[in-house]
């Protein structure tokens, strides 16, 4: 329900609605003990910090995409659910992009690494290749964060390795023009 009418453009909805989803999984969690719901409890998180970014509240978004991530990252290094894994990426570059935001390019570029070496070891260790246009652009996020933070060599290194991604093969050619149109206009 949340998802549907933020895609009718509203925010106040969607965010209470998250906000109870979240109390909701936090008492399960806790007070019944159903340890099995904290990966969806995590993504709660997440989906209200997306809203909270949304709407210029940037510093509470980072707070929450910080708890999310703690909590996946638990789960995965700490309890060893290698499944969830390919979640953590999007919770690093969530974070990333609010950063990038707020022009805390260092912190960014951290978080966009973060991400970049996770993603790496899934697709080419671990034979995800559903995530080899996730980690161009992530590269090409990591590109821009280096940008604006004055490191011009490294930029252009991490615009270069996005795009070798690409040319390697492996992503549909609808997603290669995606890839393209999103990253031809680079101001």
């Amino acid at each position: 329900r949340a998802v549907v009418l933020h895609l009718m453009g509203q925010i106040e909805e969607p965010l209470k609605l998250q906000n109870q989803c979240v109390d909701v999984f936090n008492k399960l969690i806790g007070e019944r003990g159903r340890d099995d719901l904290r990966g969806k409890a995590a993504g709660f998180l997440t989906n209200k910090a997306l809203l909270l970014s949304e709407i210029g509240q940037t510093e509470e978004a980072i707070k929450l995409h910080l708890e999310g991530i703690a909590r996946r990252e638990e789960l995965c290094y700490g309890e060893g659910q290698d499944e969830l894994l390919s979640q953590l990426p999007t919770g690093y570059i969530n974070i990333a992009c609010d950063l990038y935001l707020l022009k805390r390019y260092q912190e960014a570029i951290d978080y966009n690494t973060r991400a970049i070496d996770l993603m790496e070891d899934l697709v080419f260790n671990k034979g995800m290749d559903d995530l080899r246009l996730f980690l161009a652009r992530t590269y090409m996020n990591r590109g821009n964060a280096e940008l604006g933070s004055g490191q011009l060599e490294k930029s252009l290194a991490s615009f270069d390795q996005g795009i070798e991604i690409i040319f390697q093969g492996g992503i549909r050619e609808d997603q290669q023009e995606l890839f393209w149109e999103t990253y031809s206009n680079i101001d």
